[in-house]
């Protein structure tokens, strides 16, 4: 045994590098005259001795077999700490990986919650998790995940119309949202379960060994990691009318970072804040910013209000900043109207995220192919609308300073701002004599419906408010007489109609435990279309408006996003990347004639909100918005955290 327990120590020596022994020697010389462990004889430092290189050890031979296994011990046990001691002294530079995900065979990386990240990175920075569809085929919305270290990629089981992914501390599981349920499932495969159900806003989830976090409703609540009876984080400051989204549980299992502002105002307003998961008083730090990413070095990594990443040094301990904010990264993607950063940062230091929001070119496209810019210059257009007349189109306008709308005169090719109060001004649509647009402002005390003369002849006037609930989009009936609109979000949002005078009450027009949105009377305002997912996958809907009467359904295997044509003979639908024509047959009872594929390309269709396209007067071209560059990309940068190194220490030269 003592010969066998020898020539296996010496077997393992020789297995550490030759430019490590002059440091290990090091080590165990500064051990000497110590007990290394308890009980261990005092002979055992004996076994460190020097052949003539002076660069390996030779065992020596000791008397007792106990003693020698003892000694064997001891050597493994100083090896261990002599490599450990020998990183810590070591100021070897190090650098960070960038590395761009590569989609062969998927469409547009994107999520249909879109107020929510569609990226996530586990613990270990080793996986990465992003939704996608497929180019062909099924179109249904996938959460696929990437293997950093052996670069493949695959789709996890059971995650179809899945959304708002989220890692387990071990990255062996992942949560994620879909049909207002949160579950998790394997990474590796298996049968999803249902951790709780979320009825409403769904504002990011987090997950460590002590339980799951998640925002809803603008509350923070937590449940234990199998699912269980969530229960709301006691926050001293909840009544302050304020709101609580994009939390972010620390490693430690107990402390939750957030954002923290008014719902109406929450770009412009939010603040860092800190709590815990068991509750008690949250602190709201002096920094104006979003969706907190996490802790590396001692340093504090969120999103500002414009949507730039930065580092700040913080005493989570004592629950304040320790200095001044860095900006560390410019070009993360950002949703200005939900305040959140595309992004995601692993314990070890490695982030992901999908680049800043993709700006786009106004194109007219006919069927056949052949398109023209409406401007030269590309922008962060969205939910482009042409005017009744068709002379003009009003479009949002999203910058860092927030998202507005503006007006593009069609012919003279001029653009010029409509909105500025406000940090959020979009989902544009027209009042039926072309004077005015209606549109979803944050200003005020909520979300509500505004509308605005284009000719700038006089200020905005409230449209809507709906008490307690946000509007989010909304539009006059052709007759002028009412208005229907959307009440909620993710996993609540809900259709109503109600007279603009007179008798004010709401009534529903699609109010399902599920989520329908997107809602636009046909040209005739007796038939409302809108997108649902009720059935698990989601359709689009028609109604007879104001009703009675019953659904129909419009699309076959999915569609989302319904624009009218102006004679009210076509009901146009995105499906994925394509774009749909629906015949339809407007006299009781409504039907479906023919559905005949238009485009399948690149063009932002729009997903989960408004329609990103519209078509002209005569139904003969579209509006489409064709992205520049792409932020169907998720790009990683592997050990970041040396870059946040090299940041400081430049920044402190600089000083």
């Amino acid at each position: 045994v003592p010969s066998y327990v020898e020539h296996a120590v010496e077997r393992a020596l020789a297995k550490l590098p030759a430019d490590r022994w002059n440091t290990a020697r090091e080590f165990a010389d500064a051990l000497q005259g110590r007990a290394v462990a308890p009980g261990l004889p005092p002979d055992v430092s004996t076994i460190w001795t020097t052949n003539d290189a002076g660069r390996r050890p030779a065992t020596a031979r000791l008397r007792d077999p106990l003693v020698l296994v003892l000694g064997a011990l001891a050597v493994a046990s100083l090896l261990v700490a002599a490599w450990q001691w020998t990183i810590a002294r070591r100021d070897e530079p190090r650098s960070a990986v960038h590395i761009q995900l590569a989609f062969a065979g998927l469409e547009a990386v994107t999520d249909f919650n879109t107020a929510t990240s569609a990226v996530a990175m586990s613990a270990d920075g080793r996986l990465v998790a992003y939704t996608a569809r497929r180019a062909t085929g099924d179109a249904a919305q996938v959460i696929f995940v990437h293997n950093i270290e052996d670069g493949t990629t695959k789709p996890v089981a059971g995650t179809a119309q899945g959304s708002s992914p989220f890692f387990s501390p071990d990255g062996r599981s992942i949560g994620f949202l879909v049909a207002n349920e949160l579950r998790r499932v394997q990474v590796d495969g298996g049968t999803p379960t249902v951790l709780a159900r979320v009825q409403g806003n769904l504002w990011g989830a987090s997950w460590a060994t002590t339980g799951i976090v998640y925002s809803l409703n603008g509350w923070l609540w937590t449940m234990p990691p199998s699912g269980g009876t969530p229960r709301p984080i006691p926050d001293a400051d909840s009544a302050d009318g304020m709101g609580a989204r994009w939390p972010h549980l620390l490693a430690d299992g107990k402390t939750v970072l957030y954002a923290r502002g008014p719902a109406a105002a929450f770009l412009s307003r939010s603040r860092i804040a800190i709590t815990t998961i068991s509750g008690g008083r949250s602190t709201i730090l002096d920094l104006p910013g979003t969706s907190p990413l996490g802790v590396i070095d001692g340093q504090l990594i969120y999103a500002s209000t414009s949507g730039a990443l930065f580092s700040v040094p913080v005493d989570i301990s004592g629950r304040r900043g320790a200095g001044a904010p860095v900006q560390v990264l410019s070009a993360v993607g950002f949703n200005a109207s939900s305040a959140i950063a595309k992004a995601s940062l692993s314990a070890t230091g490695s982030l992901t995220y999908q680049p800043r929001t993709t700006t786009s070119h106004l194109v007219l496209v006919s069927p056949g192919g052949a398109s023209r810019l409406l401007l030269k210059d590309a922008k962060g257009f969205s939910n482009p609308r042409f005017s009744p007349d068709g002379k003009l189109v009003a479009v949002g306008v999203t910058s860092e300073s927030g998202t507005d709308v503006w007006i593009l005169d069609v012919a003279a090719g001029t653009l010029g701002r409509l909105t500025s109060a406000g940090a959020t001004n979009g989902y544009p649509e027209w009042s039926p004599d072309g004077r005015r647009v209606v549109f979803r402002s944050d200003r005020g005390t909520s979300s509500s419906l505004w509308w605005q003369p284009v000719d700038g002849s006089g200020a905005a006037e409230l449209l809507l408010r709906s008490g307690t609930d946000d509007v989010w989009e909304g539009m006059v009936s052709p007759d002028g007489k009412w208005l229907l609109y959307r009440t909620g979000s993710v996993g609540a949002a809900d259709i109503w109609y109600r007279q603009r005078s007179g008798d004010t009450a709401s009534h529903p027009v699609a109010t399902t435990p599920a989520s329908e949105w997107a809602a636009r009377l046909s040209p005739d305002g007796h038939w409302v279309a809108y997108s649902s997912n009720e059935s698990g996958t989601t359709q689009v809907y028609v109604r007879p408006f104001p009703g009675p009467g019953g659904r129909v359904q419009v699309s076959v295997e999915g569609g989302e996003t319904p624009v009218w044509s102006r004679d009210g003979h076509h009901l146009y639908y995105a499906y994925g990347q394509q774009l749909v024509d629906a015949s339809v047959t407007t006299s009781a009872p409504f039907a479906v004639t023919t559905r005949q594929l238009l485009f399948n390309s690149d063009y932002l269709f729009g997903t989960r909100s408004h329609s990103n396209y519209d078509v002209t007067q005569d139904g003969k071209q579209f509006l489409f918005l064709k992205p520049v560059g792409s932020d169907a990309q998720v790009l990683v940068i592997h050990d970041w955290k040396y870059e946040l190194r090299a940041n400081r220490a430049a920044t402190g030269r600089a000083r």
